[in-house]
Protein backbone atom coordinates (compact mmCIF):
# COMPACT_ATOMS: atom_id res chain seq x y z
CA UNK A 1 0.00 0.00 0.00
CA UNK A 2 1.27 3.48 -0.82
CA UNK A 3 0.08 6.63 0.91
CA UNK A 4 1.25 10.09 -0.08
CA UNK A 5 1.44 12.09 3.12
CA UNK A 6 2.66 15.67 3.21
CA UNK A 7 3.62 16.47 6.77
CA UNK A 8 5.52 19.17 8.58
CA UNK A 9 5.32 17.50 11.99
CA UNK A 10 8.19 15.13 11.33
CA UNK A 11 7.83 13.11 14.53
CA UNK A 12 4.24 12.19 13.64
CA UNK A 13 5.34 10.96 10.24
CA UNK A 14 8.32 8.98 11.53
CA UNK A 15 6.12 7.16 14.03
CA UNK A 16 4.16 5.39 11.28
CA UNK A 17 6.29 5.00 8.13
CA UNK A 18 8.83 2.36 7.16
CA UNK A 19 10.07 4.15 4.03
CA UNK A 20 10.44 7.86 3.38
CA UNK A 21 10.95 9.98 0.26
CA UNK A 22 11.98 13.61 0.68
CA UNK A 23 11.24 16.11 -2.07
CA UNK A 24 12.59 19.66 -2.25
CA UNK A 25 11.06 21.96 -4.88
CA UNK A 26 9.93 18.96 -6.94
CA UNK A 27 13.30 17.16 -6.83
CA UNK A 28 13.74 13.92 -4.89
CA UNK A 29 16.68 14.43 -2.55
CA UNK A 30 16.45 11.31 -0.37
CA UNK A 31 14.71 7.94 -0.19
CA UNK A 32 14.87 4.98 2.17
CA UNK A 33 14.89 4.16 5.86
CA UNK A 34 13.28 7.05 7.80
CA UNK A 35 16.03 7.30 10.43
CA UNK A 36 18.78 7.23 7.81
CA UNK A 37 16.96 9.94 5.87
CA UNK A 38 16.61 12.13 8.97
CA UNK A 39 20.34 11.69 9.64
CA UNK A 40 21.17 13.02 6.16
CA UNK A 41 22.95 16.39 6.35
CA UNK A 42 21.08 17.64 3.27
CA UNK A 43 17.66 16.76 4.70
CA UNK A 44 18.54 18.20 8.11
CA UNK A 45 19.64 21.47 6.53
CA UNK A 46 16.67 21.84 4.16
CA UNK A 47 13.85 20.69 6.42
CA UNK A 48 15.09 21.22 9.94
CA UNK A 49 17.28 24.29 9.44
CA UNK A 50 20.29 22.50 10.93
CA UNK A 51 23.39 23.51 8.98
CA UNK A 52 25.47 20.70 7.55
CA UNK A 53 29.02 20.49 8.88
CA UNK A 54 31.41 22.30 6.56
Amino acid sequence: MTIIWIEHVVHALLAVVDRLIVIDFGKKIAEGDPQAIMDSPEVREIYLGIEADA
